[in-house]
């Protein structure tokens, strides 16, 4: 719900929201803070199938491929070291739309956009 909060209030369009069936995705609290943006028309919620039957379909998985790769790429030998890279992969992510938008240009994640 934090995440959710921190969206732009008017975005001017629902946000479209996909989620993986965690269990805490539909603990009681998240469920009513969705069921009300929903009805405002704010967000717009979607869930993914079991994962066991559709991790290509999580855009998730895209990202942590990425991260994966580019951690790969580097020598580390220590704790803080891994910790420093893999922020600085996952910031690269978070500021780099072209990046982000190419996870969704893949086959099974294409329907995201």
């Amino acid at each position: 719900m934090r995440t959710c909060s921190g969206f732009p209030k008017d975005a001017g369009h629902p946000i479209f929201i996909i989620a993986d069936n965690v269990k805490y995705h539909h603990n009681k609290k998240v469920r009513e803070f969705l069921n009300k943006k929903e009805q405002q028309g704010s967000i717009m919620m979607a869930f993914l199938p079991p994962y066991s039957d559709s991790p290509k379909l999580n855009p998730d998985e895209q990202v942590w491929n990425y991260a994966k790769r580019e951690v790969s790429k580097r020598i580390i030998h220590s704790k803080e070291k891994i910790e420093k890279v893999i922020f600085s992969v996952m910031n690269t992510v978070q500021k780099n739309a072209q990046l982000t938008r190419s996870f969704l240009r893949m086959p099974d994640t294409e329907y995201a956009l």
